[in-house]
């Protein structure tokens, strides 16, 4: 059985050191690292061990101050991609202590003997390859291998999937925390975290939609009146302003200038019968909007989340008593429209996502 299992999970190879005698390992250049478990071994199947080696790599990346874009933890192995940045250490000084540390914590969770293989592969990510393009691929890892999609053992950079569909890159306020893996299918956080880490978790899969989206397909209709992705996405954007900062927090983000693009109700209007914005000007305000959000969500209390909400009219919001409901109506909401993104992807001959 443990055989069986260690086959299907791998993803990696055999391969001989290609350490660069002359590198500077040091630099701010991004690695992809493979570390393997010991041989014959399975040890992350144990829920304990692996959430222990999510925590103490994590935790170690964001003390020495390294930059961690994204790692997976599959059953035998672990992918990382992460930079030294700002750290001044050697590449293998940072993973030889994340080993040496999960190696001393796992005995005392029963584990026995050796948790990791001596050496571990690096290779260097080129332009070319693009590291959006490799942080996805390592997130992705356990739905190529048959694992479920709401596997828990990963994280990814948020700022990451947005450069991949496109947007500006907005610096490392989008960064999300590396802990982010611990809120996927846990109630052990406050319920500010556990609503913001929904919301993030959301617009990860509509960035995903939207990655591929290029010229006339930002405006396809399925039929007249019916939403494009352009329109869904400026939605989305004027969706968080009004529903998290204008009824829960009482400060508008946005002006008419924008949100009058994307009116609540109503056919939607095509290209051709009305000018919107830029795919760039929805994209990069989608962005903003977002990135506050996120900041106003985790910095609410959860007095603040049992107060009454109140439309625009000063009036109690008509569905949701308070606002915890409304914050947590404004993941529904954008996964509702990302639902239609991904159907308009499918009327495109597009492939499917998941």
């Amino acid at each position: 059985m443990l055989e069986a299992t260690k086959t299907k999970y791998r993803t990696w190879a055999r391969s001989r050191s290609v350490r660069l005698a002359d590198f500077d390992y040091t630099e701010h250049a991004p690695y992809h690292v493979t570390v393997r478990a010991r041989p014959e071994a399975a040890p992350f199947l144990r829920a304990p061990i692996a959430e222990m080696v999510c925590t103490a790599l994590t935790d170690h990346i964001e003390q020495t101050g390294a930059y961690l874009g994204a790692f997976c933890l599959m059953p035998d192995h672990l992918h990382v991609l992460m930079s030294p940045d700002r750290s001044g250490l050697l590449l293998g000084d940072v993973i030889g202590r994340v080993k040496g540390l999960t190696t001393n914590k796992s005995w005392k969770l029963g584990w026995n003997g050796v948790l990791w293989q001596p050496r571990f592969h690096d290779h260097i990510v080129r332009k070319r390859e693009g590291i959006a393009k490799v942080a996805q691929y390592i997130y992705e890892n356990p739905e190529r291998k048959g694992l479920s999609a709401g596997y828990p053992y990963r994280f990814i950079d948020p700022e990451l999937m947005y450069r991949q569909a496109g947007i500006p890159s907005q610096g490392r306020a989008f960064r999300a925390t590396h802990k982010g893996w611990r809120y996927i299918g846990r109630t052990s956080m406050t319920s500010p975290e556990l609503l913001a880490d929904q919301l993030d978790g959301t617009r990860l899969w509509t960035l995903k939609l939207i990655a591929d989206l290029k010229g006339d397909d930002w405006t396809f209709q399925p039929a007249p009146g019916l939403a494009h992705p352009l329109w869904l996405c400026g939605h989305m954007a004027g969706s968080q302003h009004l529903l998290i900062h204008v009824r829960c927090l009482g400060k508008g983000l946005l002006d008419e200038s924008f949100t009058r693009h994307f009116p609540i109700g109503g056919p939607v209007k095509s290209a051709k019968e009305h000018a919107y914005p830029s795919v760039e000007t929805v994209l990069s305000t989608m962005a903003e909007v977002h990135a506050k959000t996120l900041t106003a969500v985790r910095s609410m209390s959860e007095a603040l989340l049992d107060e009454p909400a109140f439309g625009g009219d000063g009036k109690p919001h008509p569905h949701y008593k308070d606002k915890r409901g409304v914050v947590a109506h404004c993941n529904r909401h954008e996964a509702f429209h990302a639902g239609q993104i991904a159907m308009i992807r499918r009327l495109q001959g597009k492939s499917f996502l998941r």
